[in-house]
C-alpha cells in the first residue's frame, strides 16, 4: 500500500469574507478574486485586505476562473455560468443551463483548460463529471470520474488538472487526458474549497469554515 503524503501549511491569510468557496488570481498575481455561496464576489489584496465587493442577491458562486481578460463563474443551485470584468466585478454576459441532480450538484468549480481558449467545470460528486465550456457558450460532457468520490475546487498547471477535495481533505493532480489520478497529497484544512497554484511553485488553498487562504510548497513527485 502507497505510503500517504502530507503537505504542511507555510503560510495563512486571515480573510473577513462569509462562507468563501472559491478564488483566483491575474496572470500577474498581483490580488485574489474570490466569491462566496451568497452572492458575493470580491476583489482581495495579496494580504488578504478586500478592495472591492459586489453582491449578487439569487446566486450561490461556487467557482471563480481567470481567463481571456475575464472572471468566469458558476453558481452552482442555478446552473449558470457567468462572466465578470476582473476591473468593476460587474455581470457582462450569464446563461442558464440544464443539469439534472439536486441543488446542490450542479458544477462546483472551474478552471482554464490547457489551451488557455475554454474552461473545465466539474460537477462536485454523485457523480464527479468534467464538462468543457467554449467562449461560445457551447457545453459538452466529457467523461464521469469514479475517482475521486468529490471535488470542491479546481485549477491547471503544467499539463496537468489539480482538483482539491473538502470530503477527504486531499488534493489530487489528473491526467489532463483521461483525468485519472496521478498524484495526490492529505492537506490539515477544514473544508478546503478552492485551489490555486502560483508561478512562485506554492499551492493556495481557500478554507470556507475557516475563513483562511492556506499557503504551502508545491511538492517534488
Amino acid at each position: 500500500m502507497a505510503q500517504i503524503k502530507h503537505l504542511p501549511i507555510i503560510e495563512e491569510i486571515v480573510l473577513d469574507i462569509e462562507e468563501p468557496s472559491d478564488f483566483c488570481m491575474l496572470p500577474d498575481e498581483s490580488k485574489f478574486f474570490i466569491v462566496s455561496d451568497k452572492g458575493r464576489i470580491f476583489q482581495v489584496s495579496s494580504q488578504g485586505e478586500i478592495q472591492k465587493r459586489k453582491r449578487y442577491k439569487g446566486y450561490d458562486f461556487e467557482g471563480i476562473c481567470y481567463l481571456r481578460d475575464t472572471l468566469w463563474a458558476v453558481d452552482e443551485t442555478q446552473r449558470r455560468i457567468l462572466a465578470f470584468s476582473p476591473q468593476t466585478l460587474e455581470i457582462l454576459a450569464k446563461k442558464q443551463y440544464r443539469l439534472s441532480g439536486a441543488l446542490n450538484e450542479g458544477w462546483e468549480s472551474v478552471c482554464q483548460d490547457l489551451s488557455g481558449q475554454g474552461l473545465i467545470l466539474f460537477k462536485e460528486k454523485s457523480p464527479l463529471k468534467v464538462f468543457r465550456f467554449h467562449v461560445n457558450w457551447d457545453i459538452n460532457l466529457i467523461k464521469s470520474l469514479k475517482f475521486p468520490k468529490e471535488n470542491s475546487g479546481a485549477c491547471v498547471w503544467q499539463g496537468a488538472y489539480w482538483v482539491v477535495s473538502d470530503e477527504d481533505r486531499t488534493i489530487y493532480k489528473l491526467n489532463a487526458e483521461d483525468f485519472t489520478v496521478l498524484n495526490e497529497w492529505r492537506i490539515p484544512v477544514m473544508n478546503p474549497e478552492g485551489i490555486f497554484i502560483s508561478k512562485k511553485e506554492n499551492i493556495w488553498i481557500l478554507s470556507d469554515d475557516m475563513h483562511r487562504l492556506y499557503k504551502f510548497n508545491l511538492p517534488k513527485e
